[in-house]
């Protein structure tokens, strides 16, 4: 009988599996084949899940380092052009993220609006001007990226949340 056969490191067939070799090759049965089989399979998928997980790994590290490149340069861009385009509102990208083809990326702002113009007026604004924002962005980063994504811009309001809690608990 084969009792506790290792077949790699991680893999070994458990006591409760053991095969009586009295009658023909192993039993007569394809019992010990078939798991044997299984065994490989089991170690093939667990080293095929395990490549899966570190490529997903990788690109996710990669789309990191792309939206925080073009949130820098957004920042630039927005600080740079903020009196020609945007009435001399204080505009600062708080958070960008990145599709996995990078064809879209997702701007959050956070808008400052001075001189008595709205928040809506200065994203309206931002939304004008969003094909000279993209082609500012390539212009910086035509080096680093071969593809420059289309850019959609939200409003960010979790400063608005947290100043509403935070004066909710002073209450």
């Amino acid at each position: 009988a084969f009792r506790g056969l290792t077949l790699c490191r991680s893999w070994t067939i458990p006591k409760s599996s053991w095969i009586d070799c009295r009658c023909g090759l192993f039993g007569g049965s394809f019992a010990f084949v078939r798991l044997i089989l299984s065994a490989f399979l089991g170690l093939f998928l667990e080293l095929f899940a395990k490549e899966i997980v570190s490529l997903q790994n990788m690109d996710s590290n990669r789309l990191q380092k792309v939206a925080r490149l073009i949130q820098k340069d957004m920042g630039v861009i927005f600080q740079t052009e903020a009196k020609k385009l945007f009435m001399g509102a204080m505009i600062t990208p708080t958070k960008v993220r990145v599709s996995a083809d990078l064809s879209i990326a997702k701007v959050y702002v956070s808008i400052f609006a001075l001189g008595g113009a709205k928040t809506e007026q200065i994203f309206a604004l931002i939304e004008q001007n969003k094909t000279l924002l993209r082609m500012k962005l390539a212009a910086l980063e035509r080096h680093q990226l071969r593809i420059i994504p289309d850019l959609s811009f939200f409003i960010d309001d979790s400063l608005d949340y947290s100043e509403n809690i935070e004066r909710l608990l002073k209450q």
